[in-house]
């Protein structure tokens, strides 16, 4: 079961991410195909949220996307967007992945 978890938490930030990116860099504008297919992405993330609800607790499976999710965009804002990044935010992206371990320990117990 840990792996289907990882594996479906990893798939959610990746396609939500992805969507976020296209969604943000989109420069047709709403109706050009970057956009939409930034919307259709992060609606297949939703779907995958939807999925990771059924099998968690909503109290396990909220921080461990949202943080996650956090994680992504930090990632994604830095290596694809060129935005800043400083030692401060890897130090609060450490931190969060010191908490979703904690929140995914926790969780499996109940």
């Amino acid at each position: 079961m840990i792996y289907r978890d990882i594996l479906l938490y990893l798939f959610y930030v990746i396609v939500s991410s992805y969507g976020l990116f296209q969604i943000k860099n989109a420069g047709g504008g709403y109706f050009g195909f970057p956009f939409l297919f930034g919307l259709f992405c992060y609606g297949a993330g939703f779907v995958i949220w939807i999925i990771i609800l059924k099998l968690n607790p909503l109290s396990t499976a909220f921080p461990i996307a949202a943080s996650s999710l956090i994680i992504a965009t930090q990632l994604v804002g830095y290596f694809a967007l060129g935005e800043k990044f400083s030692s401060l935010k890897l130090v609060a992206i450490l931190l969060v992945l010191s908490g979703i371990v904690l929140f995914y320990l926790d969780g499996r117990k109940g």
